[in-house]
């Protein structure tokens, strides 16, 4: 994983998702090859850079468990026991969730 900042703050679990929820960008059309995966990937971190600078959400390359390459969004939040959690955000919907996808480029 490539940190470009030396300070990220967290938050929780319910709070990153709701963040997730109001993103504008479920709302532009997918067009295969011209704005697919790594288009909303990259809007979603350039959105979410510019709203909350500090919230440790990056863009990410993944082999899926179908053996798929993907474009996506992760976060990295607090949970309720103080330790760090990692969750995958699809772009084109912004929801959050867990997989068992392999990245191979992680970028906050």
């Amino acid at each position: 994983m490539e940190l470009t900042d030396r300070v990220y703050a967290t938050c929780e679990w319910d709070m990153m998702k709701s963040l997730m929820s109001v993103m504008p960008i479920k709302f532009t059309e997918y067009r295969p090859d011209i704005h697919d995966c790594d288009n909303f990937a990259r809007e979603l971190w350039g959105i979410t850079a510019k709203m909350f600078p500090l919230l440790p959400i990056g863009y990410c390359h993944v082999v899926t468990e179908y053996g798929q390459k993907h474009a996506a969004n992760f976060c990295i939040y607090r949970r309720p026991s103080g330790k760090p959690g990692f969750a995958f955000v699809e772009p084109q919907t912004g929801k959050m969730f867990m997989a068992n996808w392999k990245p191979y480029l992680l970028i906050v």
